[in-house]
């Protein structure tokens, strides 16, 4: 399988301070999660279908994107996934593809609505 683009996952994470805790601001508040952005990940992308939504003020445009990826990739339904700067939501689980037993790839979809 040749995986020939290059994707990011964005990972929504608590702060932290440095005994482990969640950190808080001034006011003892907890800090509002941040995206840690992973490195460059090779996978494979294809279109699925693009569809308009249409309400009495604007059109939304729905897209999505069928994704491969190697073993070992760390995506959840929370993740969010970047392929040439523009931010995707994950759509769905996680489908794992095996072949003899051993992991092959792993599949999931990508949306995003404009």
């Amino acid at each position: 399988m040749i995986l020939r683009d290059r994707i990011t996952v964005l990972v929504r994470t608590q702060p932290l301070d440095e005994y482990g805790n969640p950190a808080e601001d001034g006011y003892g508040n907890p800090l509002p999660p941040v995206n840690v952005e992973s490195p460059p990940i090779p996978a494979e992308l294809s279109p699925l279908d693009s569809g308009e939504v249409l309400s009495a003020d604007r059109a939304v445009v729905v897209t999505r994107y069928r994704v491969v990826v190697g073993p070992g990739t760390q995506i959840t339904p929370e993740s969010a996934v970047r392929w040439r700067g523009v931010s995707y939501e994950v759509n769905g689980d996680l489908e794992v593809h095996t072949a003899g037993g051993r992991v092959r790839h792993h599949e999931f979809v990508i949306r995003r609505a404009a």
